[in-house]
């Protein structure tokens, strides 16, 4: 999982500065740092916009976060705003697209089986 502290990066608790982490950080820092802005703006009670941000960045070529991370993130945030249907499609997403991905058990778990 990537798992790094984005903390190194200063004001980490903005999304703006998470942002601007993601955009111009290194790469490890980056993933981090676009990870950590879409969570916090789910903590904020800001679920669409963490959704519309995971949504970019799993279809942006250039995002520095794994795509099997951003999906993962995608998913329980889908599960926190309340749309089960949604969460268990990007977690079957995730299966299809990355089946060696390390968050592959627990999004098994997380879906029934058919």
């Amino acid at each position: 999982r990537v798992s790094l502290a984005a903390r190194q990066v200063k004001g980490a608790d903005s999304p703006e500065v998470l942002a601007t982490a993601a955009r111009e950080g290194k790469a490890e820092v980056a993933a981090v740092a676009e990870l950590d802005a879409a969570r916090l703006l789910a903590s904020q009670g800001k679920t669409a916009e963490a959704i519309d941000r995971l949504k970019r960045a799993i279809e942006s070529p250039d995002s520095a976060a794994p795509k099997d991370a951003l999906l993962f993130a995608l998913a329980e945030t889908y599960e926190r705003a309340g749309s089960a249907e949604d969460a268990r499609a990007t977690y079957r997403r995730l299966l299809t697209d990355y089946p060696n991905s390390p968050y592959r058990q627990e999004a098994q778990e997380r879906v029934p089986s058919s």
